[in-house]
């Protein structure tokens, strides 16, 4: 029997975990608009019931032309129509982006931080137990999103869609990103394909 899986386009992708690995440079521009892809791919994931349970940077692909592409989805928890979620166990939509504000601190960074063998799970359980470091104002509004992902309460985070809809309105990027090129609109195509 034929497993479930992706087709993508063939293009080559590296890893985050090795961008940090081979200390590519990044820009406050293209770390933003990374973040910006990262969060859009969580929110479809989260529309379609998925929860995007292995959020780490070695499973989030980055093209040569620096889109991105989630990975790993065959560990999702699925929400059933009826709310409850297939396994019955593991990360909620909102824990999800506890391991946002994670994936924001590496990249500001540039460097995996974090144990690159823990689990989305081990991860969460470190910010639920840890108060996490502080990111300097001085890099921007987005250091105002991670603050709001890294709650160590989860019920304290709020959901993809209405982070997705403040970064839209550019109310998060790194002070050094240039706003014109921020602002020149997004191929949304996939998006909308995948929505179907």
């Amino acid at each position: 029997s034929l497993q479930p899986s992706l087709i993508f386009e063939f293009e080559s992708f590296t890893s985050l975990d090795q961008i940090f690995e081979n200390k590519v440079p990044l820009d406050g521009t293209m770390k933003t608009r990374i973040l910006y892809q990262i969060l859009a791919g969580i929110d479809i994931l989260h529309s379609k019931g998925y929860v995007c349970s292995n959020l780490l940077p070695k499973n989030i692909l980055i093209s040569s032309s620096y889109d991105v592409s989630l990975t790993h989805l065959s560990e999702c928890r699925v929400c059933k129509p009826d709310g409850t979620f297939e396994p019955k166990e593991g990360l909620s939509f909102r824990d999800v982006m506890g391991l946002y504000g994670m994936i924001i601190y590496e990249l500001v960074y540039m460097q995996e931080v974090w144990d690159r063998n823990l689990t989305g799970q081990e991860r969460l359980d470190y910010i639920n137990q840890n108060v996490m470091p502080q990111l300097p104002i001085e890099l921007g509004s987005i250091v105002e999103l991670y603050e709001k992902c890294i709650r160590n309460e989860p019920d304290s985070r709020i959901s993809s869609f209405y982070y997705l809809t403040e970064f839209m309105n550019y109310f998060y990027y790194f002070n050094d990103a240039e706003l014109e090129e921020l602002r020149r609109p997004v191929d949304t195509s996939l998006m909308e394909r995948s929505s179907k």
